[in-house]
This record gives structure tokens, sequence and C-alpha cells, in this order.
């Protein structure tokens, strides 16, 4: 009796070490990118003294505001379980309207309707995804080309300028840095709250974690869903204001060469934690993400590395970050 005794107690304190054993693993997978981030920077300043330079540090949120507006966007959808592939041809939509509108009617219509613009393409990703039941890919897939050829038939061989009083959001604030750097500041700091504080965060979590339990206890994830594509259609627009005010122009290319914003949004998403399969992250995690992605895209360019180079670094970050997420997952369920 006392020997079953002792087995039995020491075949509980064998699960208990394993317990613990697997949730210290799976916290350790949980912060690994903020891991890699600060190995990431630790090799920054090793290869570029000036890294930390208010200078630096400023130009670096500069060339990255309208990624990161638009990967907050990607993250709230992302957590439903969903993509938004549209985002690109929203950005350049609306840059293209806040150009053109700006130097006629001022830019806070023009703002107005460039804003509104982009919410009307997300309402439609919302609708064609949460009541017709098309597949969140193939659905902004179509809207971005619907879009994107609309942008291209209105603009023509068109060059539009960006009046000078409407470029104030790329200039310095009363606190240094530009404005649009302190709106994309602001923007994770009201992303976190609202993602990870709020009852609406929550549902958001629920409804890409499981749709139908979510259905079943009384949510609306329909129109929870719709107010996801909003929120990224939106920043997006937003986005797209703050590239025609930086670089003081707007031509048809854009949609051409900004199209790799749409895949970048995406992995500074998964590279910071959250997960593609939805139900699982969070705002600050985007911010690790971005910081890791501008942080590598900084080196490269004070290095002069080619971009194919650069490309293959990010591209193996990236397979580590979904790894790393996927392995999570099935020690969790395992």
């Amino acid at each position: 009796m006392t020997d079953l005794k002792v087995q039995a107690e020491s075949g509980e304190l064998s699960l208990a070490d394993s317990t613990r054993r697997r949730d210290g693993f799976g916290l350790l997978l949980k912060y690994v990118m903020v891991l890699v981030l600060l190995v990431v920077v630790v090799i920054a300043v090793a290869v570029y003294p000036n890294f930390f330079s208010i200078e630096n540090l400023m130009l670096m949120l500069r060339q990255n505001t309208g990624l990161g507006l638009i990967a907050i966007g990607a993250t709230f959808v992302i957590v439903t379980g969903n993509f938004d592939l549209s985002v690109v041809s929203v950005y350049v939509l609306s840059a293209a309207i806040y150009a053109s509108l700006a130097s006629t009617m001022g830019w806070p219509i023009a703002l107005v309707a460039a804003i509104l613009a982009a919410l009307t393409v997300g309402l439609l990703n919302g609708v064609l995804v949460a009541n017709v039941k098309v597949s969140s890919f193939i659905a902004t897939l179509a809207t971005a080309g619907l879009v994107g050829g609309i942008v291209l038939l209105a603009l023509g061989s068109l060059n539009l300028r960006v009046v000078s009083e409407a470029r104030f959001w790329a200039e310095p604030s009363i606190l240094g840095p530009s404005i649009m750097v302190l709106v994309l500041i602001l923007a994770f700091v009201l992303g976190q709250i609202v993602l990870g504080s709020t009852v609406y965060g929550r549902s958001l979590l629920s409804v890409g974690g499981n749709l139908e339990a979510s259905r079943l206890a009384g949510i609306r994830v329909n129109g929870l869903r719709i107010t996801a594509f909003l929120v990224s259609a939106g920043l997006a627009g937003l986005a797209g204001v703050f590239l025609a005010a930086n670089v003081g122009s707007v031509t048809p290319t854009m949609i051409q060469t900004e199209a790799r914003l749409t895949l970048d949004a995406i992995a500074i998403v998964v590279i910071g934690g959250t997960s593609l399969f939805g139900g699982e992250g969070a705002i600050w995690r985007t911010a690790v993400g971005l910081a890791v992605f501008a942080t590598l895209s900084n080196i490269f360019n004070s290095l002069a590395v080619p971009s194919a180079f650069s490309d293959i670094i990010k591209a193996l970050v990236l397979i580590f970050a979904v790894a790393a997420d996927s392995y999570a997952r099935s020690r969790r369920f395992s």
C-alpha cells in the first residue's frame, strides 16, 4: 500500500514537473520574438553605431508609418481568422483622392473623402466575407483588383501634386517627431487598448478562435467581422493620406511600387506572434514585428546590402516565426 502511494505521488510529481516544463517552454515561445528583436538591435548597434541616434530612429519611424498603420489594421482582421489583400489598392486610392481634392476643397474635406472611400471598400469586403460567405482571400483579392483598376483608369498618366499646405502631416510637430509618426504611436496605443482590454477586442479574438461557439454564445459574429475590415480599410486610407503628404505626389505606378506592402504587413503581424489561424494576437506583438522588420531594413540600408539578400533574411525570420507559432499550437493542444 505504501509502495503504491509512493508511486502515485511520484507520478503526480512527474506530471507536475512535465506541466511546468511545458508551460515554461510555451512562455518562451510566446515571447521568442522579443528575444529576436533584442538580438537584432544588438547586431544593429554593432554594425551601425548611429543606430540609436534620434535622427535615425525618427527616420525609421517615418519610413515605416504607412506600413505600421496597415499592419495594425491587418492584426484586427487576422485575429478573426481572415485576411485583407485589398489594402494597397485602398492605400493608393486614398492617396489619390487626398491629393486631388486638397488643392480645390482644402485638406480637411480631402481627408474625410479619402477615409470615407477607404471605409466603403472595407464595408464591401466585410459584407462579402461575413454575409455573402465569400472566402476573405478571394473577396479581398477581387476588391483589390476592382479598386486598383478604378485608380489606374482615373489617374491615367496623371501625376497628382499635393499642395504644400496639405503636406503638414510629414512636417515636424511641436513635440519633435512628425505628426504622422505621432499618429502611428497613438494608433498602436489605442489599438492595444481596444484589442486587449475591451469587450469588443475579446469578442474579435473569440470569433477568430471558434466562430460557431461565438455565434452560439450570442456574439454578433457577422457585425464583428465587418468592423474588423472597416478598421483595416480605415487605417490603410489614413496611411494613404500620409503617403501623399510625405511623397508630395501620387502616380498610377504606385499600385505596382507599393504592392509588397500587403504581404509585408501580414509578415509583420506574424513575426510579432499573432496566429495566422486567428483567435490569438495583440497589437503590442505587431509593434514588435514592425520593430524587427524596420531594424533589419535599417541595417541593410546602412550597409548597402542588396535587396535580394535582405529579402532572404526577412523571409527566414518569417519562416521562423510561423514555425514557432505552429509548434506552440501543437504543444498546447497535444
